[in-house]
């Protein structure tokens, strides 16, 4: 049996004010038990609503709802008190509740509830301008209010727009569910399961494919699930996605939702979705395409279990996790990650760029230094070896081997490598020192002991400043030789001297140094006939 008009979207009228084409009926009581009728809200398949007024026992206002006279037959009766236990069962703040109940004198049965002074969903958001969190909020609230139904036996059968009524409370919106006259229980022989289970009820743009074709059997809390995946889309796009709730329609407005690129709709006999809806679904992020795709599956084993687990996935969305709905690959898992987490990871990036370019840095810094220091050591050890090489060529030369011989050969070379070491060495003090110390030894041993006197103050400048100190010490003891040489002994005595006091406090590492020292000393001492 047929209870409803499968129109485009019968209204249920729980407002302020009533329809100007509504009639008061004739037969209309002015008075139901303590409750004065004042206006006719509207009117619906079973009856009609009534705004009253209670004075007793306490001053309100209710919406009463007044069986037809013609519905008071045993199935439209068992209806109406289906409808009025059911929403006795249930108490929440987003449905609207039953107050009272009972007949008339002329036996019609009525029931109060609470008055909802609010407008359509769809009529509240669009004129209080609200933007797609404060929808995705509202639909939430909606969501919570029909999983109390749910949880209290009560399956709605007829979400829409029009029976979600919203107002704001405490600058907050705040929906109520009415008008459960066709809700059944889905508690299995519970109220109204024989009476309204087999009846194909509800509103067609809503209703889904295993409701659509009457199988009463398979109709639980994911057929109103359903209906709340279309009321989802409709309040993100302003549009219905579909003209009817055919498998073959669903199925392919579930891939477009599902797919990066949305193609246009190719013209059919039958019209499935349109043009505007398949813009509107491109322009929907992708995480709330999947939701919808998964609210409205032709297959209800695909669809969200609850409308608790819808709420569930709005919220993932609105906090920023990742939603079920949406197939977890590794780039939306990454996407979801930096998206939740967008000032650590930008900070920890900030950080792991500057480690990365420090240690570039330091490394090309340490590659350079390391090259550096080995252009350095190689340099130093050529100049090392060739110092080597020379000194050794020099301190060949044994005075008693160059005397009668012509030396004038070895006095250009001596010449030429004093000149050639203080330009090219001048950035080796170390170096410079000891072959000045080579070659003044090798001008003493050849009788050229002004040219030696030179090269050896300059090597004992050098030594002085830049050591080593075994150096200074034996360049020390060549110009005490130098000053016996030249007889000028007293200087002689008093350079090594010196030079011995130094060798004794710091204990040189070679024997010969203090032999060399002490030899000049006797010498001097000898000269000066201190025998």
């Amino acid at each position: 049996m047929t209870t409803r008009d499968f129109s485009d979207d019968e209204p249920t009228r729980i407002d302020q004010q009533a329809e100007a084409d509504v009639v008061w009926p004739e037969d209309a009581p002015a008075v139901i038990g303590r409750y004065r009728l004042l206006d006719l809200l509207g009117s619906g398949g079973m009856g009609e609503v009534y705004l009253a007024e209670q004075t007793q026992p306490v001053a309100r206002k209710v919406a009463i709802k007044l069986i037809r006279r013609s519905r008071g037959q045993p199935v439209g009766r068992a209806m109406f008190e289906v409808e009025c236990a059911m929403l006795a069962r249930m108490h929440h703040p987003y449905i609207a509740q039953v107050l009272d109940a009972g007949e008339t004198d002329d036996g019609r049965p009525w029931f109060a509830m609470e008055w909802v002074r609010g407008e359509p969903v769809l009529d509240f958001c669009a004129r209080h301008g609200l933007d797609r969190k404060a929808r995705l909020t509202l639909f939430l609230r909606v969501c919570q209010g029909v999983q109390h139904a749910h949880q209290r036996g009560v399956l709605h059968r007829d979400l829409k727009p029009a029976n979600i009524l919203v107002s704001e409370v405490d600058g907050r919106p705040l929906p109520k569910i009415i008008d459960f006259g066709v809700a059944t229980s889905l508690i299995k022989d519970g109220p109204g399961d024989r009476a309204t289970r087999t009846d194909r009820a509800g509103t067609r743009a809503y209703m889904s494919p295993e409701q659509l074709v009457g199988d009463a059997a398979s109709l639980d809390t994911r057929t109103d699930v359903y209906a709340l995946g279309v009321l989802l889309f409709e309040l993100l796009t302003g549009l219905r996605p579909l003209a009817d709730s055919s498998r073959a329609a669903l199925t392919s407005f579930c891939e477009l939702l599902q797919t990066r690129s949305v193609a246009r709709e190719k013209p059919t006999s039958e019209p499935r979705f349109s043009g505007e809806a398949a813009a509107a679904a491109r322009r929907l992020p992708e995480e709330l395409r999947w939701i919808v795709a998964r609210a409205i599956a032709p297959d209800r084993e695909r669809r969200y279990a609850s409308a608790a687990a819808l709420a569930d996935e709005i919220a993932r969305h609105l906090n920023n996790q990742q939603v079920e709905a949406v197939p977890p690959t590794l780039s939306y898992r990454w996407r979801k990650f930096f998206s939740r987490n967008r000032l650590p990871v930008a900070a920890g990036a900030m950080v792991g760029l500057a480690l990365v370019a420090g240690l570039l840095l330091a490394a090309w810094g340490l590659t350079q230094a390391r090259a550096e220091r080995d252009r350095a050591q190689i340099e130093a050890e050529r100049a090392a070896r060739t110092a080597s090489f020379v000194q050794n060529i020099f301190r060949s030369v044994d005075p008693v081997w160059a005397e009668g011989f012509d030396t004038a050969l070895l006095r250009q070379l001596l010449n030429q490598a004093a000149e050639r070491s203080a330009a090219e060495l001048a950035g080796q003090p170390e170096v410079l020192a000891d072959i000045q110390y080579t070659i003044a030894a090798a001008y003493r041993a050849i009788g050229q002991n002004d040219i030696a006197r030179e090269q050896m103050t300059s090597a004992a400048r050098l030594t002085e400043t830049h050591g080593p100190r075994d150096l200074h010490l034996a360049v020390m003891t060549e110009l005490a030789q130098l000053d016996v040489v030249a007889a000028d002994y007293q200087q002689g005595l008093e350079t090594v001297r010196h030079t011995l006091e130094q060798m004794r406090s710091q204990a040189p590492e070679e024997a010969y140094q203090l032999i060399a020292a002490l030899t000049v000393k006797a010498s001097a001492l000898q000269q000066l006939q201190r025998f």
